[in-house]
């Protein structure tokens, strides 16, 4: 995949959350055109979060300045990402840095998950209408895109990125400016005082569905930002 079709303008590439695919950024895409998302590769048998962080880089070619970033589960692998692609900016849409900032819940239930046959994560597809609202999807139009999203996804995947997210140890990522925005109201991932550079008030998870416009502003300052360190 080549990113960047002049190698001066930024070009933002995005990293969907578990369970999503390229349609997560779609409000994302009326406001940047170019926008390039990725798609998940099939995890290898025993893979981290880092060993797959690094095949997925592989398929980038940079040949400009570059804005990495991703939602949830997206936002951890493009944080993996980031060492191998050193990007101009990180964006953690609704995401996490480290186990410190995953409950302890999920965590048990990522571990848990890696002794759950792959069948069992089809159940999750039926569970879309009642879990959308977990994911503070408001609207019937939002609920009814993740159901299909969740529906299209590979199970064998979700099971994996799950057992993957219990075990990922990360290191300090240094070098790279990391910009973040997560909704206040998020039980997922859930922000409980943590410092981010955006805090949307009411919002839960999905915030490049349910708060396109705020995720935009965010992208298209950072975007500015480097435009103009670029010029100088």
């Amino acid at each position: 995949m080549l990113v960047d079709l002049n190698g001066k303008t930024p070009v933002v590439v995005l990293l969907p959350g578990l369970g999503a695919d390229d349609r997560l950024f779609d409000l994302q895409r009326e406001a940047f055109p170019d926008l390039c998302t990725l798609r998940w590769l099939p995890p290898q048998r025993g893979e981290g979060l880092d060993h797959y962080a690094a095949r997925l880089a592989a398929q980038v070619v940079v040949t400009g300045p570059l804005i990495l970033g991703g939602c949830s589960f997206g936002g951890m692998v493009a944080y993996e990402m980031a060492r191998t692609l050193r990007p101009k900016a990180l964006v953690l849409i609704g995401s996490a840095v480290g186990p410190s900032e995953i409950p302890i819940y999920l965590r048990g239930l990522s571990l848990l998950s890696s002794v759950v046959p792959a069948k069992a994560f089809g159940l999750t597809r039926l569970a879309a209408p009642l879990s959308a609202r977990l994911f503070g999807l408001r609207k019937p139009e939002q609920r009814v895109l993740f159901a299909e999203m969740l529906g299209a996804s590979s199970v064998e995947f979700l099971r994996w990125a799950c057992a993957s997210i219990g075990r990922w140890k990360p290191q300090s990522l240094t070098g790279v400016p990391i910009f973040t925005i997560h909704g206040e109201k998020d039980r997922i991932l859930p922000l409980r005082g943590r410092s981010v550079d955006v805090s949307v008030p009411g919002a839960g998870h999905l915030l490049p569905v349910t708060d396109a416009e705020t995720v935009n502003d965010l992208l298209l300052e950072v975007t500015r930002r480097l435009a103009t360190a670029t010029e100088r």
